[in-house]
Parts: C-alpha cells; sequence; structure tokens
C-alpha cells in the first residue's frame, strides 16, 4: 500500500468515526501487543507500547474536545 491509498482508507474511516477514535483503536492495538509482550516476557515492549496506549488514547479525548463538531 502507498500513501495515497492510505489517505483513501483513513477517509472513508473518518466518514464513521472521529479522528480520537481512530486514535482509540490503534491505542486499543498497543494494548494487544503489550498484553503479547507481557506474555512473552519482553518487560521493555510491554512497557513502551503501555505507554503508547495511554498517550494515543489521551490525545484522542483531547482531538475530540477541541473539534466537538467533527463528531
Amino acid at each position: 500500500m502507498h500513501d495515497e491509498q492510505a489517505g483513501r482508507q483513513i477517509s472513508v474511516l473518518l466518514e464513521r468515526y472521529t479522528v480520537g477514535s481512530v486514535l482509540h483503536l490503534l491505542a486499543d492495538r498497543c494494548r494487544l501487543g503489550a498484553e503479547d509482550a507481557r506474555r512473552s516476557g519482553d518487560v521493555v515492549a510491554y512497557q513502551n507500547l503501555k505507554s503508547v496506549e495511554h498517550t494515543l488514547f489521551v490525545v484522542g479525548i483531547g482531538i475530540d474536545a477541541a473539534n466537538p463538531s467533527a463528531q
């Protein structure tokens, strides 16, 4: 996939979800990755992925709060 295709897919996604919701979906994927890392004993990857998960979630809330008309 190239950037133009990805951009089109994101545009379609944003017709149904807010930007914050998309970030929350990405946060969920990071949570799943963190759980995999924890199960495999990779403490550093677990901690990093949990930090990314939390950041994406909070930023998603902030973006939706700053742009409520996009909801």
